[in-house]
């Protein structure tokens, strides 16, 4: 059967959880990396750059950056990588989420759809998703797993046992299990768990996993007080395994380590224990691991939730005001630093300013404004910044838009408060509608007796 060239598939986050990586046996984070080259004629991409990525874990979804290149006006491109394991390599650019699958020491030859670049609405939409496409490929590889993912269906197990194909196709039966609940979850657990290997790199294993041990510390919570107390107060890294050792399900104790961290990290994001204890015990995970895969996952928590935590250092940006002059985070330095992502136009935010003139003008010596703009009409920003009488600064984050994936933005606006050695005070900070003038006479106070 004549393979298609690229292949429509489901919803990016769907993509991103299901259709990955198809691995039976893990290489593991300390193998060393190998090269991987693409290579490819695509006329209607000339001067496009195409960045290719792979998941550093599928916790927490970290992207590496394996290779990238730029189209030349031909329409050829060629780029070479390192990686250290077979999984999904994907790219997005214009309306498309590209994606792969790949093996170290292969050669890809790519044939990318026809162009199709986002709207100036999609650009600036922070919900916008690219539609997923299967690229057709060429491979030097033996036994490219691509061709037959594109075909479809699984085949029969007495022809793919052993290889990665079957490992993908065994776990995603089990998703379509748990789908349609034709099993119940602790017996998907111990079915497709228990003292089984861990496909770290799996993408199939690991939505299962993610499906299977979802909001795990609400289903132990049946002695809520115990737990709540062993996180909150204690920080016991010992306890807290002793109380999950209670589902008989675990005979592995990488796979309880795998649990406990994947929940620790979904739990930052609830109110239910305090963020300090979390990042406690995942550092106490991280320190004491005998696991590579579980240390690298951990520092990969550490290091995304601390991102915007209080004490922390957020990520910086380049961005640009409405006469071309480009700031960093940095520049603002000295004072502390209220950050606002927002539009200037929507009517919260024009009250928000009008709440903010007199307390910026009264404590300006202490507090630096800068509102980062999503607004889709610069033009429209700069009429604003023309003829409005607020004296703080206005960027526009159009030629960053990674910024906002970076401070988290999905609700407009959001604030910040950075101290004056730029850390993180507040995040997120109050509103100008809450106790934020308070806050700024005390960091003035605070200023003039330093």
């Amino acid at each position: 059967m004549k393979t298609k060239k690229y292949i429509l598939s489901g919803s990016v986050p769907h993509m991103a959880r299901l259709l990955g990586t198809l691995i039976g046996l893990h290489i593991g984070a300390w193998a060393s990396a190998q090269t991987i080259g693409i290579q490819g004629n695509a006329p209607d991409y000339a001067g496009v750059t195409f960045r290719f990525y792979a998941y550093n874990d599928y916790i927490t979804y970290t992207e590496d950056l394996i290779m990238q290149c730029t189209v030349a006006a031909d329409g050829s491109f060629a780029a070479t990588g390192t990686l250290t394991h077979e999984g999904m390599i994907f790219a997005r650019t214009g309306t498309y989420f590209l994606y792969f699958y790949a093996v170290p020491n292969a050669d890809y030859t790519l044939y990318p759809p026809p162009r199709k670049e986002k709207s100036k609405t999609d650009s600036l939409n922070l919900f916008f998703e690219e539609t997923p496409i299967h690229v057709g490929t060429h491979t030097t590889a033996a036994n490219d797993i691509n061709r037959t993912m594109m075909d479809g269906d699984c085949p029969s197990a007495a022809n793919t046992a052993g290889t990665s194909y079957f490992a993908y196709c065994r776990y995603r039966q089990g998703l379509e299990k748990y789908r349609s609940v034709k099993q119940k979850v602790k017996s998907l657990a111990i079915h497709y768990f228990r003292n089984q290997p861990i496909l770290y790199y799996n993408e199939a294993y690991m939505d299962l996993f993610n499906q299977v041990y979802n909001r795990y510390f609400e289903f132990m919570q049946r002695d809520e007080a115990q737990l709540l107390d062993i996180i909150n107060r204690e920080r016991n890294l010992p306890q807290l395994k002793a109380f999950i050792l209670r589902d008989t399900t675990f005979r592995d104790d990488a796979l309880l380590e795998l649990v406990m961290l994947k929940n620790l990290y979904e739990n930052f994001y609830t109110p239910t224990f305090s963020h300090e204890s979390l990042l406690s015990l995942v550092k106490a995970v991280a320190q004491t691991t005998l696991y590579a895969e579980n240390k690298n996952i951990a520092q990969n928590i550490i290091n995304r939730v601390t991102l915007l935590m209080a004490g922390y250092t957020p990520p910086d940006f380049t961005l640009y005001d409405t006469a071309g002059a480009a700031y960093h985070l940095a520049d603002f330095r000295g004072k502390a630093l209220y950050l606002i992502f927002g539009k200037v136009f929507s009517y919260v935010s024009i009250n928000a300013f009008e709440k903010l003139f007199t307390p910026y003008n009264v404590y300006h010596d202490a507090i630096e404004i800068v509102v980062v703009s999503v607004d889709e009409d610069t033009a429209q920003l700069q009429e604003f910044c023309r003829n409005e009488r607020y004296r703080w600064h206005f960027l526009h984050y159009g030629d960053n838009p990674d910024v906002l994936k970076k401070y988290n933005i999905s609700v407009l606006p959001t604030y910040f408060l950075l101290d004056k050695e730029g850390k993180l005070l507040l995040s997120p900070a109050p509103s100008p509608f809450g106790d934020i003038e308070q806050v700024f006479k005390q960091l003035h106070n605070k200023a003039n007796r330093q």
